[in-house]
């Protein structure tokens, strides 16, 4: 499973690796070990175009 995050403040890169591991194995925790690849985003603005037609087809 891919799962893209996007957050509105950066964080310190030690910090941000923190969440971003703990995230990773709550969620294969609670999907019974399933892998997962978490991506996080900065948001920057305004969505690119790719982004919407993604978040548009995304299944949940």
């Amino acid at each position: 499973m891919d799962l893209l995050v996007e957050v509105t403040e950066p964080l310190i890169p030690e910090e941000a690796l923190y969440r971003k591991l703990r995230t990773v194995a709550r969620i294969q925790k609670a999907l019974e070990d399933r892998k997962v690849d978490l991506v996080v985003t900065v948001s920057r603005g305004p969505e690119p175009p790719i982004l919407r037609w993604i978040q548009e087809r995304a299944r949940l």
